[in-house]
């Protein structure tokens, strides 16, 4: 996910904030991922530098933003079927009859 994130995701940083009047004035920077403010300080090794760049090639960001929203959802899947268990709840809605319990005779 930090790939995602830091290669491809672009945010504001705040430059100044000042009040006049009561009213808060706010002046942000120009939206950039962290990549590219990290390429933008010159502080990389040429290594780092090819390393980093190398992996921004090589990634979809729409295929990784795909993958993580899928992931993500297999864990709410599994979080939700794990209630379900806990609360003796079947995948239809119905109670789970208790094999502990037995049902009576007709």
């Amino acid at each position: 996910m930090w790939v995602y994130y830091n290669l491809f995701q672009p945010v504001l940083h705040l430059c100044e904030k000042t009040v006049v009047n009561n009213k808060v004035h706010r002046v942000w920077d120009k939206a950039q991922t962290p990549y590219q403010r990290l390429l933008a300080t010159g502080t990389l090794s040429q290594e780092q530098h090819d390393r980093l760049q190398q992996l921004y090639l090589q990634t979809n960001p729409y295929l990784l933003r795909k993958r993580i929203y899928q992931a993500i959802e297999a864990l709410w899947q599994q979080q939700c079927s794990d209630a379900r268990q806990a609360a003796g709840v079947g995948t239809d809605g119905e109670a789970a009859a208790s094999p502990s319990v037995p049902t009576p005779a007709a």
